[in-house]
């Protein structure tokens, strides 16, 4: 785990936990990241969700970031660190800044589905970033 990663300009949360049982489990992450997106309030620039904290490390880290035009995951492991990028607006996929197939969207929505479980399980934490 990098260490010099720090959250400390964020606000940890869990406002957002409550739209959690909401969801229906079809594609519960993209569901919940766009319910939140939509309502976010205009004192917050960004919501992360992370596991970089857990007591116990986790195989692979990754801190996702919703903004209100795109959300960014970066992962990363012993052997990997990737950065996948969906933009709302054209509804477009980068993987380490090389535009993805429709394809993997399907697999980035799913990774999204067990972050949020993730969240549910109190296994990652989320932040807001106030303007």
């Amino acid at each position: 785990m990098n260490k010099s990663i720090s959250f400390s300009h964020l606000n940890k949360t869990d406002v957002y936990n409550n739209h959690l049982d909401d969801l229906n489990s079809h594609q519960i992450g993209y569901s919940f990241l766009k319910t939140i997106k939509e309502q976010l309030p205009l004192s917050i620039t960004s919501i992360f969700i992370s596991n970089h904290n857990q007591k116990t490390p986790p195989k692979t880290t990754y801190i996702l970031r919703l903004e209100r035009d795109k959300i960014t995951l970066y992962e990363t492991s012993s052997s990997t660190k990737n950065t996948s990028v969906f933009h709302f607006a054209n509804d477009t996929i980068t993987l380490n800044k090389n535009l993805m197939s429709p394809i993997f969207k399907k697999a980035f929505k799913r990774r999204l589905s067990e972050i949020i479980k993730d969240l549910k399980n109190n296994a990652c934490s989320i932040y807001e970033e106030p303007i």
